[in-house]
């Protein structure tokens, strides 16, 4: 495991940087005991990453984008989960434009540990599509 990664998080951390085009840098696994889920009945876990090269490498991505919210939307799970997937602008150390890509993984429930279970289904189910991706570019 990568020092300062989220046990929870790794092994998507690991399958999201075997997809060639991908560089994680940063994650968190969600913290439902911290969170809003007793004002707003949700947590978030999150992963910052960019695409290599990305002029050439876009197209893959947002069709890999596209699947995962497909492949979503056909399944039905214990405990809700969904995907925000985001383009993140910022300005880079020279103060130019700059950007990265963020994928949210959002888990409703009553109670921290609902929102656990749900955030860690929607963590797994994430490592699998990338997993399946990543053998692609073998």
């Amino acid at each position: 495991m990568e020092k300062g990664i989220d046990n929870v998080m790794n092994p998507l951390v690991e399958a999201m940087n075997r997809v060639s085009y991908i560089e994680t840098f940063s994650c968190c696994q969600g913290h439902p005991e911290e969170s809003a889920v007793q004002k707003y009945g949700y947590a978030v876990a999150n992963i910052i990453f960019e695409i290599k090269d990305e002029p050439q490498n876009l197209i893959a991505w947002l069709s890999l984008a596209q699947e995962i919210l497909r492949q979503r939307k056909k399944i039905t799970v214990e405990r809700e989960f969904a995907f925000i997937i985001e383009r993140k602008y910022s300005l880079n150390q020279d103060n130019n434009l700059a950007w990265d890509w963020e994928i949210k993984i959002q888990a409703t429930g009553e109670t921290a540990q609902d929102c656990r279970k749900g955030l860690d289904e929607g963590i797994e189910f994430l490592a699998g599509v990338f997993n399946k991706e990543a053998e692609r570019y073998r």
